[in-house]
C-alpha cells in the first residue's frame, strides 16, 4: 500500500502516512520569527460531518492525530492510539495534494487509510485544506481564481463528491480549510468570497451525507466578528490550538478551561469541535515533559466537564517528528535554522520517535482507558 508524505505526495511502500503541512499558531511566540509567521502544522485535509442525526447529541469522541515513525506501520500506530482509548481521528488532506491539476485525482493512499480506520473502529473527521498561513492549497489552475467564482465552486463540489463517495458510515464531520483566519489575515478582501464558497460546500455535503455536520477550522485568536459571519450557517465551530509555553508562562494546568470557554462562547448553541490540541516538550520553546503532562491532564479534565458541548476532542499528535523532517518544514516556511520553531514542530507528540511514551501518554491512557 502506498502512503502520503507531509505535503500529500504519494510514495510507495508501508502504510498510509499522515504528515501535516504547516499552518498558523493561535498564539505568537516570544521569538521574533515565530511571532511573525505564527505557524503550526495542519492535519491532512478538510471536512467534518457529525455522526448523530440533527437534534441528537453526538457521542463524545477522544481523537488522536495519528502519525508514525519510520520503524512502525500506520496500522501499528493506529493500534497504539486505540490502546489509549482513541475512538476517532482527524484526517486532514490538502485539496492540491489529491488533485494537483484538473482531472488528476490520486486517491489510492486515502482509500487504504480509510479502510484501516474502518477496521479499527475509528470515526473520522475529514478536513480538506483549501488554504492556510502559507497560502492556497488548490489545484494549480485555480490558484488565481476567486473563491466565489463558479469554476472554483463547481470544481470543489465535484472533488468533495468524489471524496465523500470513498467514505462510509465512519465519517462524522467535514471541515473545510485549516486555520482559515490566518490565511485571511493576509487576504482580508476574501472573507465574503470564502463565506460564499463555504455555504455552497455545506449544501453539497448535506446532500451527500445528510447525517454529517459541516464547519471550517479557525484558530482561537481568529474567533471575531468576521469569523462569526463566515460561520453563521455552519453546523459546528472547529478550532485548533497549540500552546507555545514560552509565550504563555505559568501553570499549564490553568490554561485549558478558560481557552475552551472562550471558544464555547463564540460557538454559542453550535457544538465545538477541537480539531487539534497540543503542547510541545522541547526546551527551546519553553516546553517540558512535565508541562505537557499537566496540560494534557487538565485539558482532558476540562473537556470531560464540557463534553455535552464538545463532542470531538483531538490531541495532536501521536508521535514526535524526526529532526530532519522538522528542519525541512522550517525551511519550507522561511524559518530555516530557527531552533524554537523546530522544537515546536518536533516535540508536540505524546510519544517519541523511538516509540517511548512521554509522561503525558499515561494521562491520556488513564482518561481513555480508566479501567
Amino acid at each position: 500500500m502506498g502512503h502520503l508524505d507531509h505535503r500529500g505526495r504519494h510514495r510507495a511502500g508501508g502504510g498510509p502516512r499522515v504528515r501535516l503541512p504547516l499552518t498558523p499558531l493561535p498564539h505568537a511566540a516570544t521569538e521574533p520569527l515565530i511571532a511573525r509567521h505564527r505557524f503550526t502544522w495542519a492535519a491532512l485535509g478538510a471536512a467534518c460531518l457529525a455522526l448523530a442525526s440533527p437534534g441528537h447529541a453526538a457521542e463524545p469522541r477522544l481523537a488522536i492525530e495519528i502519525n508514525e515513525p519510520a520503524r512502525l506501520s500506520h496500522a501499528e500506530a493506529i493500534a497504539i492510539a486505540r490502546q489509549a482509548g482513541a475512538t476517532a481521528i482527524p484526517l486532514s488532506l490538502p485539496w492540491s495534494a489529491l488533485e494537483p491539476r484538473a482531472g488528476a485525482f490520486d486517491d489510492e493512499a486515502l482509500k487504504g487509510a480509510l479502510e484501516l480506520y474502518r477496521r479499527a473502529g475509528l470515526r473520522v473527521l475529514l478536513s480538506i485544506g483549501i488554504a492556510d498561513a502559507l497560502g492556497r492549497q488548490v489545484p494549480a489552475d485555480l490558484v488565481r481564481v476567486r473563491w466565489n467564482d463558479s469554476r472554483m465552486i463547481s470544481r470543489l463540489q465535484g472533488f468533495l463528491g468524489r471524496l465523500l463517495a470513498l467514505t462510509e458510515d465512519e465519517l462524522d464531520y467535514v471541515i473545510l480549510g485549516h486555520e482559515l483566519d490566518s490565511y485571511l489575515a493576509t487576504q482580508p478582501r476574501e472573507w465574503d468570497d470564502l463565506r460564499a464558497l463555504a455555504d455552497r460546500v455545506r449544501t453539497s455535503v448535506r446532500q451527500a451525507r445528510p447525517q454529517a455536520k459541516f464547519g471550517v477550522a479557525l484558530t482561537l485568536g481568529g474567533l471575531d466578528d468576521r469569523a462569526q459571519r463566515l460561520t453563521a450557517s455552519h453546523d459546528v465551530v472547529a478550532i485548533t490550538h497549540y500552546v507555545v509555553p514560552r509565550a504563555e508562562p505559568g501553570d499549564p494546568a490553568r490554561l485549558p478551561g478558560p481557552i475552551l470557554d472562550q471558544a464555547l462562547t463564540f460557538a454559542g448553541s453550535r457544538p465545538l469541535i477541537v480539531k487539534e490540541w497540543g503542547f510541545p516538550t522541547g526546551g527551546a520553546i519553553g516546553g517540558s515533559d512535565r508541562g505537557q503532562a499537566e496540560f494534557i491532564a487538565a485539558s482532558l479534565a476540562a473537556w470531560r466537564e464540557r463534553q455535552a458541548r464538545i463532542p470531538f476532542f483531538g490531541l495532536s499528535r501521536l508521535y514526535d517528528d524526526e529532526d530532519r523532517e522538522c528542519e525541512r518544514l522550517a525551511s519550507d516556511g522561511g524559518l530555516g535554522g530557527n531552533a524554537a520553531f523546530i522544537a515546536l514542530q518536533c516535540t508536540i507528540g505524546l510519544r517519541t520517535t523511538e516509540d517511548e511514551p512521554k509522561a503525558a501518554w499515561s494521562r491520556v491512557r488513564a482518561f481513555g482507558r480508566p479501567d
